[in-house]
This record gives structure tokens, C-alpha cells and sequence, in this order.
């Protein structure tokens, strides 16, 4: 997806519309829609793919601080997402939809002394996966089920590894805006 980052057209549908064939995704042309065509063209990719990197885009790519969604704006939000590469580090694949509430996804949670991440099955170049906050914090009873990317880096975050039950919790939900 990064590649069409930089794309120029002169709808901004056919930003959407162009990715197609690309991801082997059939979806109806809507003029009129706007971005929102970009979001169904998600949709459509999540419909047929278990790859996580579909949510491994960059704020900083001129998306506003409101945006709450896994799903990216627009392609111009994959801009430095070149290098991520699913990571098959999962015994089995688990299944993730969208619902009429937004993204349906079971990720493993982690915790740190300050916040709760859950971790997406993709990574830069097969390096370390890429954690997504909590957006209610890091109680151990969290009962939220919103989560936001997190697009700033956690370098000096100290991992606390022995949390009980830390693998048996999971957002069953992620809606998106």
C-alpha cells in the first residue's frame, strides 16, 4: 500500500479505485463517496485477508489527531509503511471482520507499569510486532474495548512480563470512527 502513497489523482475515489486489482478486491465504483471509498476498499482487503499490516500506517502522515480509526484515511497515511511485513508469529491465524460496530479482532494484550498494548501479527522487516494502545488505560480488570494505534514509540517502556493471565486477555472489539 505504501507505494500508492504518493499517488496523485484527479478523483479522490480513484485513489481507492486504482488498488483494485492490486489486492484482488471487487468492490462497486461510487462516485460522489469521496474518502470514504479508501475505508470500504479496507473493509473489502480485511474481508479477504488475515494480514495485519493493513493496520500499519503512520499518523504523521497529515492524519488528524480526532482520527480514531484502525483503517487508515487515506493511502497517504502508509507513506512510511514500506518495511512492515507480516509476521506469521501466530500459531494459527484468528479471524477478524467488520461488523455494524466497527472492527471485530482478538489481539494479545501486554502490559507495562503505565499502559495495556495489544500487539498486531506484524512487525517491521520480522523485527519486533507493533503494539496498538489502550485508549482507557491499564487496569487488569479493563472492561473498554476501544483501542487506537499508537504511533509514537515505547523505546523506554519497561515490559512487566509477569502478569498473570496477561495472555488470556483480548479487545474483542476496535471500532473505528
Amino acid at each position: 500500500m505504501s507505494w500508492a502513497a504518493t499517488r496523485q489523482t484527479s478523483r479522490v475515489e480513484d485513489m481507492a479505485y486504482c488498488l483494485l486489482g492490486i489486492f484482488d478486491v471487487n468492490m462497486p465504483l461510487l462516485y460522489g463517496e469521496g474518502p470514504k471509498a479508501f475505508i470500504r476498499l479496507q473493509e473489502e482487503i480485511i474481508r479477504i485477508s488475515n494480514d495485519h499490516t493493513i493496520f500499519c500506517w503512520a499518523r504523521d502522515s497529515g492524519v488528524a489527531q480526532s482520527w480514531t480509526s484502525m483503517l487508515a484515511p487515506s493511502p497517504a497515511a502508509f507513506l512510511k509503511s514500506g518495511d512492515y511485513v507480516a509476521m506469521d508469529a501466530w500459531e494459527a491465524p484468528v479471524p477478524y471482520s467488520m461488523t455494524n460496530l466497527g472492527l471485530s479482532i482478538h489481539l494479545p494484550v501486554l502490559y507495562t507499569l503505565t499502559q495495556m498494548v495489544v500487539v498486531l501479527d506484524a512487525g517491521v522487516s520480522h523485527g519486533d510486532p507493533i503494539p496498538l494502545q489502550s485508549m482507557k488505560g491499564n487496569s487488569a480488570d479493563h472492561k473498554g474495548d476501544e483501542s487506537v494505534r499508537d504511533s509514537e514509540e515505547d523505546e523506554d517502556e519497561n515490559w512487566d512480563s509477569e502478569e498473570e493471565d496477561q495472555d488470556d486477555k483480548e479487545f474483542s472489539q476496535l471500532s473505528y470512527a
